[in-house]
């Protein structure tokens, strides 16, 4: 008690009292922020402190972000000691829940998780296991302990009573937070001058960009303000419009295989001679409806194309970001084509020539509704164009998944293919005559040879699509509409 008194009286005098408020104050934040970065790697891993290092100058956008807010609860509860401990406690917490996430899940962390907490604890009583890592551990302990040795520093900016001062004060730091929050943290143009936010892996956006820049640049994507003219109203009205077209139900139901073409789209618009039309084998095909289709993803972001086509919600929203939809919005029984087929009866089935943690995809299937997933695992020695399972394997696939459940009752297959995912190279063509010739002016030798490649890749697709139409037309016994979905465009 003695020692403890001293130490009391120690940091009550004025000069000591002042810089240990002070210290605190600029000393948490970059605590705060480093605890669930610091979890993934341990403490003892030399990696970890290259990467805080390398990755200071986003470190230093919220580390601001956190510092205002410390500052504000300070003089809220009159106490440094208190907001350090209610800060630290919630990133311990995030550092927690982040780690068991994607241990479990394969994906980070969102705002949007708070909703779904009690889920997660029901989770838990049902057997799941959690980690609880020496290093979180060490944090706690770290956080406690730094609690009692701030704890009898009082506020030393002016008189704690001066309530309408301290509330004043804290309602300019939460507008200062707002502000900042809005023009940096959650400004793209900016904040990507210090990281990569558009990630194919979201969970790998979580690790370059840091956790908490990651998790509050998210965090815009997930509330929504309400479209021009939407109400249920308006939303009664639509479907009792399309409710006039209905007519008689067919006595024969059509099986359904929607196809997403990885990066295909027509070349005619590049002002370029092919030395013959990649084009040319679906040019013969007959019975079929062409158009053109907008994509909402140039360059990369399949899944983005994926959610529309398979819910018809459009991702404009979130467009901008790396975040895929299948991470944010989806839920168990999530409305959309697929669960309204399970209405009908429809067998579902999902089949992608690549593994299931890109976009979540192993998680975003079954909340879709598939009743089976299939992936790149699920293929027997399959032919391969460079590092990735051809179209034509992929579509043997779809079709020995088609003939092993067509005769159960209707059947509905999502096909995503990954051949003509880039890069585009000379390594995918073991014969170099089957490359189509280009030419064209304005263009240099590396990009001709490009979209040489490209066009060779292409017309493979298109050559692999006329036989698996071909195969069907032979050999369905029941009627069947194929649909083929450019995914995105390619620069």
């Amino acid at each position: 008690m003695k020692l403890t008194k001293k130490y009391t009286d120690f940091i009550q005098r004025k000069n000591a009292e002042r810089a240990l408020f002070w210290i605190n104050l600029f000393l948490v934040p970059f605590l705060v922020i480093i605890i669930p970065d610091t979890l993934r790697f341990g403490l003892q891993d030399p990696l970890l402190y290259s990467y805080i290092f390398h990755h200071l100058p986003i470190y230093l956008l919220t580390y601001v972000f956190f510092l205002l807010i410390h500052f504000a609860l300070t003089l809220l509860v009159k106490r440094i000691a208190v907001s350090q401990l209610i800060l630290c406690a919630l990133s311990c917490i995030a550092a927690f829940a982040h780690f068991n996430k994607v241990s479990y899940r394969s994906e980070p962390l969102f705002l949007s998780d708070i909703f779904q907490m009690f889920d997660a604890l029901a989770a838990v009583d049902k057997g799941v296991t959690v980690t609880f890592s020496a290093t979180l551990i060490f944090f706690v302990l770290l956080s406690i302990l730094l609690f009692f040795a701030f704890l009898p520093v009082r506020f030393v900016l002016f008189e704690r009573k001066k309530l309408i001062l301290r509330l004043s004060l804290a309602a300019c730091s939460l507008i200062l937070l707002l502000g900042y929050t809005k023009t940096v943290l959650l400004n793209n143009a900016l904040t990507e001058k210090f990281g990569s936010l558009v990630c194919v892996n979201i969970t790998t956006a979580y690790e370059q960009n840091t956790f908490f820049l990651q998790f509050i640049n998210t965090t815009q994507y997930i509330f929504h303000s309400v479209p021009e003219g939407y109400s249920k109203d308006t939303m009664e009205q639509i479907l009792s419009d399309i409710s006039k077209y209905d007519g008689e139900e067919n006595e024969v139901r059509a099986d359904i295989i929607l196809v997403e073409v990885e990066t295909w789209f027509r070349l005619d618009n590049y002002n370029v001679e092919f030395e013959r039309d990649p084009f040319a084998p679906l040019n013969k095909l007959e019975n079929v409806i062409t158009g053109n289709v907008v994509t909402p993803k140039y360059g990369g972001g399949t899944s983005f194309v994926e959610y529309e086509a398979l819910t018809g919600f459009s991702s404009s929203n979130n467009s901008g970001s790396g975040t895929s939809p299948f991470n944010l919005y989806l839920y168990d029984g999530f409305p959309g084509i697929v669960n309204y087929l399970n209405t009908l009866d429809y067998k579902t089935m999902s089949l992608h020539s690549y593994n299931n943690s890109m976009y979540n995809r192993k998680n975003a299937y079954p909340y879709l509704g598939f009743d089976e997933s299939y992936f790149d695992d699920s293929f027997t020695s399959p032919e391969m164009l460079g590092e990735y399972i051809s179209d034509d394997a992929c579509f043997k696939k779809t079709i020995e998944l088609y003939e092993s459940n067509s005769s159960l009752g209707n059947v509905f297959i999502h096909v995503l293919t990954m051949q003509n995912h880039m890069p585009i190279n000379a390594n995918r063509f073991s014969d170099e005559s089957e490359i189509i010739g280009t030419s064209g002016e304005g263009y240099s030798d590396s990009q001709l040879s490009y979209i040489s490649h490209f066009a060779t890749a292409m017309e493979k697709s298109n050559l692999a699509i006329s036989d698996f139409i071909g195969y069907m037309e032979e050999n369905a016994d029941n009627p069947v509409i194929i649909i083929f979905l450019a995914t995105i465009n390619r620069p």
